[in-house]
Protein backbone atom coordinates (compact mmCIF):
# COMPACT_ATOMS: atom_id res chain seq x y z
CA UNK A 1 0.00 0.00 0.00
CA UNK A 2 1.74 3.33 -1.40
CA UNK A 3 2.11 6.12 1.58
CA UNK A 4 -0.78 8.35 1.33
CA UNK A 5 -0.47 12.00 -0.34
CA UNK A 6 -1.79 13.70 3.65
CA UNK A 7 1.18 12.46 5.31
CA UNK A 8 3.67 13.64 2.63
CA UNK A 9 2.06 17.06 2.59
CA UNK A 10 1.59 17.41 7.10
CA UNK A 11 5.82 16.18 6.98
CA UNK A 12 6.35 19.02 4.87
CA UNK A 13 3.92 21.68 6.89
CA UNK A 14 5.63 19.73 10.28
CA UNK A 15 9.53 20.72 8.70
CA UNK A 16 8.83 24.01 7.75
CA UNK A 17 7.12 24.74 11.10
CA UNK A 18 9.97 23.04 13.08
CA UNK A 19 12.85 25.80 10.62
CA UNK A 20 10.53 28.61 11.42
CA UNK A 21 10.37 27.69 14.77
CA UNK A 22 14.13 27.34 15.50
CA UNK A 23 14.74 31.00 13.99
CA UNK A 24 11.87 32.15 15.56
CA UNK A 25 13.66 30.61 18.90
CA UNK A 26 17.36 32.05 17.76
CA UNK A 27 15.46 35.78 17.96
CA UNK A 28 13.96 35.49 21.22
CA UNK A 29 16.99 34.50 22.65
CA UNK A 30 19.17 37.27 21.27
CA UNK A 31 16.26 39.65 22.57
CA UNK A 32 18.27 42.04 24.71
CA UNK A 33 20.38 42.47 21.84
CA UNK A 34 17.32 43.65 20.14
CA UNK A 35 15.95 45.98 23.23
CA UNK A 36 19.17 47.88 23.10
CA UNK A 37 19.04 48.34 19.66
CA UNK A 38 15.87 49.77 19.67
CA UNK A 39 16.91 51.71 22.80
CA UNK A 40 20.10 53.26 21.20
CA UNK A 41 17.87 53.79 17.79
CA UNK A 42 15.29 55.71 20.28
CA UNK A 43 18.11 57.71 21.95
CA UNK A 44 18.99 58.87 18.51
CA UNK A 45 15.65 59.99 17.32
CA UNK A 46 15.81 61.82 21.07
CA UNK A 47 18.75 64.09 20.06
CA UNK A 48 17.41 64.55 16.18
CA UNK A 49 13.55 65.48 17.80
CA UNK A 50 15.33 68.14 19.74
CA UNK A 51 16.88 70.02 16.71
CA UNK A 52 12.97 69.69 14.68
CA UNK A 53 11.12 72.62 15.63
CA UNK A 54 8.20 71.61 13.10
CA UNK A 55 5.12 71.32 13.62
CA UNK A 56 3.26 67.66 13.51
CA UNK A 57 1.52 66.85 9.99
CA UNK A 58 -1.07 64.09 9.41
CA UNK A 59 1.36 60.79 9.48
CA UNK A 60 2.22 62.24 13.05
CA UNK A 61 -1.61 62.31 14.12
CA UNK A 62 -2.38 59.60 13.12
CA UNK A 63 -0.15 57.62 14.87
CA UNK A 64 -0.62 59.57 17.74
CA UNK A 65 -4.19 58.41 17.23
CA UNK A 66 -3.15 54.68 17.10
CA UNK A 67 -1.33 54.97 20.76
CA UNK A 68 -4.20 55.99 22.50
CA UNK A 69 -3.16 56.16 26.02
CA UNK A 70 -0.01 55.49 25.76
CA UNK A 71 0.88 59.48 25.02
CA UNK A 72 3.28 60.88 26.81
CA UNK A 73 3.04 64.89 27.13
CA UNK A 74 6.19 67.08 28.33
CA UNK A 75 6.55 69.46 30.59
CA UNK A 76 5.45 72.14 27.68
CA UNK A 77 2.08 70.37 27.08
CA UNK A 78 3.26 68.76 23.79
CA UNK A 79 3.40 65.12 22.79
CA UNK A 80 6.81 63.81 23.06
CA UNK A 81 7.12 61.78 20.40
CA UNK A 82 10.33 59.81 20.99
CA UNK A 83 8.72 59.34 24.86
CA UNK A 84 5.83 57.88 23.48
CA UNK A 85 7.26 55.28 21.41
CA UNK A 86 9.60 53.81 23.30
CA UNK A 87 6.87 53.59 26.34
CA UNK A 88 5.04 51.56 22.91
CA UNK A 89 7.91 49.68 22.08
CA UNK A 90 9.26 48.59 25.72
CA UNK A 91 10.14 45.48 26.39
CA UNK A 92 9.87 44.56 30.28
CA UNK A 93 12.45 42.48 32.21
CA UNK A 94 9.93 39.99 33.28
CA UNK A 95 9.31 39.08 29.33
CA UNK A 96 12.67 39.22 28.42
CA UNK A 97 13.37 36.31 30.99
CA UNK A 98 10.61 34.55 29.67
CA UNK A 99 11.25 34.99 25.94
CA UNK A 100 14.56 33.77 26.54
CA UNK A 101 13.42 30.63 29.17
CA UNK A 102 10.24 30.07 26.57
CA UNK A 103 12.87 30.20 23.29
CA UNK A 104 14.66 27.14 24.48
CA UNK A 105 11.81 24.88 24.79
CA UNK A 106 10.37 26.20 21.58
CA UNK A 107 13.76 24.68 19.79
CA UNK A 108 13.41 21.71 21.70
CA UNK A 109 9.37 21.32 20.60
CA UNK A 110 10.84 22.48 16.66
CA UNK A 111 13.04 19.65 16.79
CA UNK A 112 9.98 17.31 18.12
CA UNK A 113 7.73 18.79 15.00
CA UNK A 114 11.01 18.21 12.62
CA UNK A 115 11.25 14.45 13.81
CA UNK A 116 7.67 14.00 13.57
CA UNK A 117 7.53 15.96 9.90
CA UNK A 118 10.70 13.09 9.27
CA UNK A 119 8.35 10.17 10.60
CA UNK A 120 5.57 11.51 8.21
CA UNK A 121 7.41 10.20 5.06
CA UNK A 122 7.95 6.53 6.62
CA UNK A 123 5.19 4.28 7.20
CA UNK A 124 5.38 3.33 10.95
CA UNK A 125 3.13 2.51 13.59
CA UNK A 126 4.78 5.31 16.01
CA UNK A 127 4.06 7.90 13.14
CA UNK A 128 0.73 9.20 14.13
CA UNK A 129 0.99 8.88 17.52
CA UNK A 130 4.30 10.82 17.33
CA UNK A 131 2.41 13.64 15.20
CA UNK A 132 -0.73 13.92 17.57
CA UNK A 133 1.62 14.32 20.86
CA UNK A 134 3.77 16.82 18.51
CA UNK A 135 0.47 19.05 18.16
CA UNK A 136 -0.79 18.34 21.72
CA UNK A 137 2.15 19.61 23.24
CA UNK A 138 2.28 22.65 20.76
CA UNK A 139 -1.32 23.46 21.67
CA UNK A 140 -0.16 23.40 25.66
CA UNK A 141 2.92 25.00 25.29
CA UNK A 142 1.23 28.08 22.90
CA UNK A 143 -1.59 28.19 26.07
CA UNK A 144 1.26 28.09 28.44
CA UNK A 145 2.88 31.35 26.69
CA UNK A 146 -0.24 33.38 26.75
CA UNK A 147 -0.71 32.85 30.25
CA UNK A 148 2.90 34.32 30.93
CA UNK A 149 3.03 37.00 28.64
CA UNK A 150 -0.56 38.19 29.81
CA UNK A 151 0.59 38.59 33.53
CA UNK A 152 2.87 41.02 32.06
CA UNK A 153 1.74 44.64 32.39
CA UNK A 154 4.89 46.80 32.25
CA UNK A 155 6.01 45.35 28.33
CA UNK A 156 4.63 48.29 25.85
CA UNK A 157 1.32 48.11 23.68
CA UNK A 158 3.00 47.11 20.50
CA UNK A 159 5.08 44.05 21.65
CA UNK A 160 1.93 42.73 23.97
CA UNK A 161 -0.51 43.52 21.18
CA UNK A 162 -2.07 40.48 20.34
CA UNK A 163 -0.95 38.64 23.21
CA UNK A 164 -3.51 39.74 26.31
CA UNK A 165 -6.68 37.73 26.61
CA UNK A 166 -8.05 40.47 28.67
Amino acid sequence: MPRPTWGTVVGIIFIIIAIFGIFSAIQDINVRKLSALVNMTMDEMASDALEDTTPPDSSDLKILGMLGDSIVIDSTGTVDMTSTLKAFTKISEYRMVWMIRLAYVSIGLSLFFLLSGIFLFKKSKFTIPISLTTLAIAIAFGIFKIMIYAADMETGKMISFGENLS
